[in-house]
């Protein structure tokens, strides 16, 4: 009990540093569908007609969820989104040179949180995972290499009514 009761205030008394939750970064009002033959992917670098591409790479047709990703310099920068097809946000998180930063959060279809993590230079400082029925199936830090926390659960439900388990 004086294990759990240390975890407890743990998990809710500890504050990760991170510099923003969401990090602002201007990118050119630049347009291209992800399929463009004229974009190429080089050593996970995006060209657009030969030269590092600036601006958003975007998805979107009434068949599959809406996309915005954000780039600068042929990396991810900024402010990146999705939306389910229903138009509720799926997910949002920033990037500062590639690399995630600040709070990442992803949703369920229904607009319910689904998981919230928060990065530092692009690794993972805190974590929560909650399943379609609000209950938390992994939360914990990582703090100096170490891990603190719920590590995760399974949880065997569907998200779909009509499959069986």
């Amino acid at each position: 009990m004086y294990r759990l009761l240390i975890l407890f205030s743990l998990l809710s008394s500890c504050q990760i540093e991170s510099d923003e939750s969401l990090v602002t970064i201007n990118v050119p009002d630049v347009y291209v569908r992800m399929d463009d033959k004229k974009l190429e992917l080089k050593d996970s670098v995006y060209y657009y007609q030969g030269e590092k591409f600036s601006g958003h790479l975007n998805q979107s047709s009434s068949e599959k969820n809406k996309l915005d990703y954000r780039y600068k310099n042929g990396v991810q920068a900024g402010l990146q989104q999705g939306w389910h097809v229903n138009g509720n946000l799926s997910f949002s998180y920033s990037c500062v040179d590639g690399k995630r930063q600040g709070e990442y959060k992803e949703y369920y279809p229904n607009g319910e949180l689904q998981i919230h993590r928060e990065y530092h230079k692009g690794s993972v400082v805190k974590n929560k995972i909650i399943d379609a029925n609000g209950v938390v199936i992994a939360h914990y830090i990582i703090k100096d290499g170490r891990t603190f926390g719920l590590l995760g659960s399974s949880s065997c439900i569907s998200l779909n009514p009509t499959d069986k388990i």
